[in-house]
């Protein structure tokens, strides 16, 4: 049995026990009702945040007051997490940021949430409690807000891209009259820190189908999450199907768009607050094309571009560059073909090079600095040309490179 599901119900159970009502809420019901395995177990319960608090110190567990002002407590057991929130109802919201009350009305609290499937409570003895239609909505694979969908999207502007993530996760269509109200919606995005937008994007684009990224374009999300102001053209949306094997499907979708879009990684990195991880995978998207061209023809440019790739990316593999080639750049497939043999056969020399900086200042007597960092770098191009093998190869090759007087020292002059 899944430990969370245990040390969640236990946890539940213990307020239970305690007096207060308490139940399973949001997602995990969905998730267990549709016979997947929840990611996380969240509690709704009548206990205020302070009683909370208390019953976990009485009965010796640890609790983190994570979100008191919201009405959360985290409460862990056997090192996992179980978030507990007090009810609540929305007093004023301004479409980032909600001000609410503490209640003790189940039905309430879910008024308050996103989509009928995540406005549903399983209490201890296992007893759905549904009061928005939840599960036939799961049964019919609709996506479907809460109450009125203009409101519900105007409380917080994120449900914009929280739809087509669910839409994309679970295959639950919304209608096309909430596609058409959230449509005229879109501006409140603004609204919104970046990346709050950019992790709800970057689970669709990791999960979503092609005609969900087409509804986000057709609505005008996409635009405005990239900082456009025109519509996207038809072209950039199309086959921006994942190949088997590629492991950032978020990022080489961002790839595929910023590519069709004459995006450049920087000014993309900079709109959507990519974390510096991001940004270098998608550089390497944008810009290992014309790196690739230059590299299949030297075995040395071969083996340092794909250095730089497997530092980024899964190693040993050109699944990616390969995928990247035939969506946008085709007549590049021969090249990375090319390269990719190039490192099958020689890739064990890119970290394999038997010297490094201190054989080099003990054996040579040098000093750190500038000089050496040259002369480790020609040594280190020579290794992966095959120039060099051995220790002692590569000592002869230094000495060499120094006499001839090709290494600038770290005042200029010549070593």
């Amino acid at each position: 049995m899944d430990q969370r599901f245990v040390v969640a119900k236990k946890i539940l159970e213990t307020l239970v026990n305690e007096g207060f009502q308490a139940m399973f809420a949001g997602g995990c019901v969905r998730d267990r009702i549709m016979g997947r395995e929840p990611k996380d177990y969240d509690i709704a319960t009548t206990a205020l945040p302070e009683e909370v608090l208390n019953v976990a110190k009485t009965r010796g567990l640890k609790a983190v007051p994570t979100g008191l002002e919201h009405g959360t407590v985290t409460i862990i057991k056997n090192s996992i997490p179980i978030e507990v929130t007090t009810l609540r109802a929305d007093i004023d919201t301004d479409g980032r940021h909600a001000t609410v009350k503490f209640g003790a009305s189940f039905e309430e609290d879910a008024a308050r949430r996103d989509f009928t499937i995540n406005a549903m409570y399983e209490d201890s003895d296992g007893k759905i409690h549904d009061f928005f239609g939840g599960k036939a909505d799961i049964k019919a694979k609709a996506l479907r807000f809460v109450g009125d969908p203009e409101k519900r999207i105007q409380e917080d502007y994120l449900r914009i891209m929280r739809l087509f993530r669910f839409w994309g996760e679970l295959g639950f269509a919304p209608s096309e009259q909430t596609l058409h109200i959230l449509a005229k919606q879109v501006e409140g995005l603004k609204k919104l820190s970046t990346e709050r937008v950019w992790s709800e994007l970057e689970k669709t684009l990791q999960s979503a189908p092609q005609n969900v990224l087409r509804a986000m374009g057709e609505s005008n999300v996409l635009p405005l999450v990239f900082g456009r102001t025109d519509h996207f053209s038809a072209k950039t949306l199309q086959n921006l199907d994942i190949p088997e094997g590629v492991s950032d499907r978020a990022i080489f979708r961002l790839a595929l768009i910023s590519w069709r879009e004459k995006l450049n990684a920087k000014a993309v990195q900079t709109q959507l607050r990519l974390s510096n991880k991001q940004a270098l995978k998608l550089s390497w998207f944008l810009n290992a094309p014309s790196d690739i061209e230059s590299a299949s023809s030297s075995v040395a440019d071969s083996l340092e571009l794909a250095r730089g790739w497997w530092e980024n990316f899964p190693k040993e593999t050109f699944t990616e560059p390969l995928a990247f080639a035939e969506a946008c750049r085709p007549e590049l497939k021969a090249q990375i073909t090319q390269v990719g043999k190039n490192v099958a056969k020689y890739g064990s020399r890119i970290d394999a090079m038997p010297l490094g900086a201190n054989d080099l200042m003990t054996q040579l007597s040098l000093k750190p600095g500038k000089a050496l960092g040259e002369l480790l770098a020609k040594l280190d191009r020579a290794f992966l040309n095959g120039d060099w093998f051995t220790s002692a190869e590569g000592l002869k090759l230094a000495r060499e490179l120094l006499n001839a007087n090709v290494i600038e020292s770290d005042k200029g002059s010549k070593v």
